[in-house]
């Protein structure tokens, strides 16, 4: 069945390929982007930046590990002519000192002279739409700061998963929303 959205491959929205797709989107909009601002206009990337733990956040199931093993890699580590298998020890389960600190990646487009924020653009991670999550909240948050600031807010959904703003739920599988200040 080819893709309703073409370019978009639907396996890129499990979790553990989303963050390479999230940051490439961010780099490719800002690319995009900067030549046709200049010089009045710059484009940045920002990070919004929240602590999540696994018992307090609905969101923190959607989030990726830094570093992910698997038995095929494990098999496949051996150097050459090595006969053995590498010795791994029984996983012990620590609890963990420090919750984990997630930065989203967002693009704020800024006044070359006053340096002002004039809009920001989020592309949706699945963090962001898990309800009541503090991806959900940061983003709600930041949104609410910028637009009472008089900036805009841009915001792309290119996840079918999660929740959605009611007066755009279920009219199309991806979502563009543009917010004003007034």
């Amino acid at each position: 069945m080819p893709s309703p959205f073409p370019g978009m491959d639907p396996y890129l929205e499990d979790p553990v390929l989303w963050p390479d797709v999230h940051h490439g989107l961010i780099e490719g909009i800002r690319t995009e982007l900067t030549p046709l601002l200049t010089p009045h206009f710059y484009v940045r990337v920002e990070h919004r930046v929240y602590i999540t733990a696994p018992g307090e956040d609905p969101g923190y199931t959607v989030l990726v590990p830094d570093v992910g093993i698997t038995r095929t890699m494990l098999e496949s580590w051996a150097p050459t002519g090595w006969s053995g298998r590498p010795a791994i020890t029984a996983p012990s389960v620590v609890e963990a000192m420090i919750d984990p600190e997630v930065r989203d990646a967002y693009l704020e487009i800024r006044d070359a002279r006053s340096h002002r924020v004039v809009t920001a653009i989020e592309v949706l991670s699945p963090a962001n739409k898990v309800k009541g999550s503090r991806g959900q909240q940061t983003m709600a948050e930041k949104r609410r700061l910028l637009l009472q600031g008089g900036a805009s807010w841009l915001e792309i959904d290119l996840l079918r998963g999660g929740e959605r703003l009611e007066a755009v739920a279920g009219r199309s599988d991806y979502v563009v929303v543009l917010y004003r200040p007034e």
